[in-house]
């Protein structure tokens, strides 16, 4: 039996668990071979070393949403448990039209007309 520890530290732990633990009891109902205890910013796990890597490979990817978007929905956890592609979540406040995400999931996208034109320019075109 291998035990491993994750740190989520930068992502908010509500955003990380849900509210009353429930994404993080979506994670344990999906993983039941596996011991996950959370504390803090920490998760300890302890299960065999194939689950494990499983649940660390959802669990990154949770968390490269959260940092990119900000936060993640009931909806979304159950669909990358579902192993859906992380492309095709609907994720609340993802724009098709942003041009980059900033720090907290802030969507940066063109303002003017002419920012417009630069952006899909640059896109097919070496500046």
């Amino acid at each position: 039996m291998t035990e491993v520890t994750i740190d989520i530290e930068g992502i908010n732990p509500v955003e990380f668990f849900g509210v009353k633990n429930a994404k993080l009891n979506m994670l344990k109902k999906a993983f039941p071979h596996l011991k996950i205890l959370a504390r803090g910013n920490k998760i300890k796990i302890a299960g065999n070393e194939q689950d494990i890597d499983h649940f660390k490979q959802k669990v990154d990817t949770m968390l490269q949403l959260l940092e990119k978007y900000g936060h993640l929905t009931d909806e979304n956890v159950e669909d990358l448990l579902a192993d859906a592609d992380p492309l095709d979540l609907d994720i609340p406040g993802m724009a098709e039209d942003a041009i980059v995400y900033g720090p907290g999931g802030n969507v940066i996208r063109a303002r003017t007309p002419n920012q417009k034109k630069l952006v899909e320019e640059a896109a097919t075109n070496d500046i």
